[in-house]
Order: structure tokens, then sequence, then C-alpha cells
């Protein structure tokens, strides 16, 4: 069990280390990039949603 913990903990900061250097890529924080992943994981939902909901269905789709 100690060893999957820190295997765990490796993983999460490697994927800091690949967060900060797109960051860096784009000229942004790190936070900067964490929020941007944010409101496009938010639209991508909120989008999910406009298309599963029933009312969007009749004014997407002609009969």
């Amino acid at each position: 069990m100690k060893e999957f913990v820190w295997n765990i903990l490796e993983i999460q900061s490697q994927l800091e280390d690949i967060h900060s250097v797109w960051a860096r890529l784009l000229g942004i924080t790190e936070p900067q990039w964490l929020m941007l992943m944010a409101i496009m994981d938010l639209d991508e939902d909120m989008a999910l949603r406009e298309l599963t909901s029933p009312r969007s269905y009749g004014s997407t789709l002609r009969l």
C-alpha cells in the first residue's frame, strides 16, 4: 500500500511539471492554465447539457 501511495504522489508531481511547461509555453502561470482547463471542462459540460436537454430538440430538429 505504501508503494501505491508513493506512485500516486509521483504521478501528481509529474502532472504538475507538465502543467507548468504548458503554461510557460502559453506565457501564463500554472494557476492561470488550470483555470483555463476548468473553464474548458465547464464549457464542454454546458454544451453537452444543451444538446441533450429535451427543450433544445424543438429548436434544433425540424420535422
